[in-house]
């Protein structure tokens, strides 16, 4: 999951127009390329240490049973954003207009945005409040999960021994025992940490149309990155084991690994649900689309190979790492040689392979916080009252919550840094994103045009999975799936030790 995504990019619930006329659209490819680069964020890096755990056969189950119900949550969000086009249109006048002759309402999406924000407070109403804590608590616990992942990647991968000295025998990874009380890695995290603040928090106070750039060139690196991690993990099963030992036996040099290992649910349950979540993204993706009618087929494509290249990389590196496997799982990366004995010269394409994998969990996060704290200050500002936003230094008060926004998780990953204790905690608010609210979204919205137009229907309605029985069903698995996290972060061996 990419949870980085704006939230409100426009003024949401009004038609766009005068200068907001020129906005541009495009075609069924670019929103499916926007969608995959929403979904695919660092929750990739958690999903092999999870596969091996939870088990390879256990793990890809449970991940379509997480994309299937994650496609119909999103098709939810678009029913009822479809409704409240048409009840904010000619809801409120319906009962005069009809007197003229018969109406039908038109359930479409169009230029006029609807956010999840803006449809939580016109569906729910005073119980819309719990979208904006969820949405703001998950937002920081994203961003801290950025910090921290670039604060290790370069601490494990780049050394400052012009500010430091280190002891060789114990390498600064995060996830090593002794690492905090090791005075030269902590210090050199705190930096990197310190180095990235001073890179996202001016970013997160500029315009994201002047970071375009940087967003499309993340695109092709990240697939780059990732054909990377699976081609070398492939012809390392082919040719040698992962760790340069003598093989003992022939290829596949694979590792023992799980296949159904319930002991081990509680690491995978919050890991995919996190992976496949771009939710409150939706909305501002739709509405640029010029054939809203390919909506489905666009999210349904990029769910289906978000969905595939998870699990790829998932299993692969589960059985060529096994036990060893870490919860970020670029740092596999840190010493790769190419395979070659100890002591070898390393070729020049490791070397490469080594950067490039090592340097991807940072470039990716540099480009993500922005995002998502950008979005988050843009939706802190809209709580602010009237007279505030309009005021004539408005623009101060929009700087001071894009600082509020960008610098309380830079401060938590400071002092937590274990990428899966942090989305652990976090994606107990995902719940709210992903199942609860566009089950509740869906059931209102459905409930109040049935009751004013006396149809409900959208063409974005899935057939039986729209239904207030499955939606009913979706809010109840969303409601235990919350309780369970709960259960699993107060008792981590819920299932037994994995």
């Amino acid at each position: 999951m990419d949870e980085s995504a704006p939230l409100l990019l426009y003024p949401a619930g009004v038609p766009v127009s005068g200068a907001q006329e020129t906005e541009k659209t495009y075609g069924a490819f670019a929103a499916f390329s926007f969608t995959v680069n929403f979904i695919m964020g660092v929750g990739i890096l958690s999903l092999p240490y999870a596969f091996y755990h939870a088990g390879v056969i256990l793990s890809p189950i449970f991940m379509v049973i997480v994309s299937l119900l994650s496609f119909t949550t999103v098709m939810y969000i678009f029913e009822s954003a479809a409704r409240a086009e048409a009840y904010v249109s000619g809801g409120a006048d319906y009962e005069i207009q009809h007197q003229l002759g018969p109406k039908t309402p038109r359930f479409e999406i169009t230029r006029r945005r609807f956010d999840m924000r803006t449809m939580a407070k016109l569906w729910l109403g005073r119980w819309g409040w719990h979208f904006d804590i969820a949405l703001m608590l998950f937002t920081y616990g994203g961003q801290w999960s950025f910090a921290a992942t670039f604060g290790a990647a370069l601490t494990a991968n780049v050394p400052l021994p012009f500010l430091f000295t280190y002891n060789e025998s114990q390498p600064c990874n995060v996830y090593h025992a002794g690492f905090r009380s090791n005075t030269a890695c902590l210090h050199t995290y705190y930096v990197w940490v310190g180095v990235f603040a001073l890179v996202v928090i001016p970013l997160s106070c500029i315009e994201l149309t002047d970071q375009a750039w940087l967003q499309m060139s993340l695109t092709v690196f990240r697939f780059v990155a990732v054909s990377l991690i699976v081609g070398t993990v492939a012809v390392g099963l082919a040719t040698a084991e992962f760790d340069g030992k003598i093989p003992e036996h022939g290829p596949p040099y694979s590792q023992p690994v799980n296949l159904l290992n319930w002991n081990g649910f509680g690491n995978l349950f919050t890991a995919a649900l996190f992976a496949q979540m771009m939710h409150n993204a939706a909305p501002n993706i739709a509405q640029p689309l010029r054939d809203k009618s390919k909506l489905p087929f666009v999210f349904l494509g990029a769910f289906a190979v978000t969905f595939g290249i998870y699990v790829l990389v998932g299993i692969i590196c589960a059985v060529y790492f096994g036990e060893h496997v870490l919860e970020t799982v670029t740092l596999m990366w840190a010493n790769f040689n190419g395979w070659k004995p100890a002591g070898s010269p390393i070729p020049w394409w490791a070397e490469a392979i080594h950067w490039i994998l090592s340097l991807f969990p940072p470039i990716d996060v540099i480009s993500a916080y922005p995002l998502g704290s950008i979005a988050l200050a843009t939706n802190l500002f809209s709580i602010l009252p009237k007279e505030v936003q309009q005021h004539p230094r408005w623009k101060l008060w929009k700087f001071f919550t894009n600082l509020v926004a960008a610098i309380p998780p830079l401060i938590g990953a400071l002092f937590v840094w274990n990428l899966a204790t942090i989305i652990n905690v976090s994606g107990l608010f995902a719940f709210f994103i992903v199942f609860i609210t566009p089950a509740l979204l869906y059931l209102f919205s459905r409930r109040k045009c049935a009751e004013v137009f006396g149809q409900w229907k959208t063409p974005y309605s899935l057939g039986p999975f729209s239904s207030p029985v499955f939606a009913v069903v979706i809010l109840v698995v969303g409601t235990a799936s919350l309780g369970l996290s709960i259960a699993l972060l107060i008792d981590g061996n819920l299932f037994g030790s994995a």
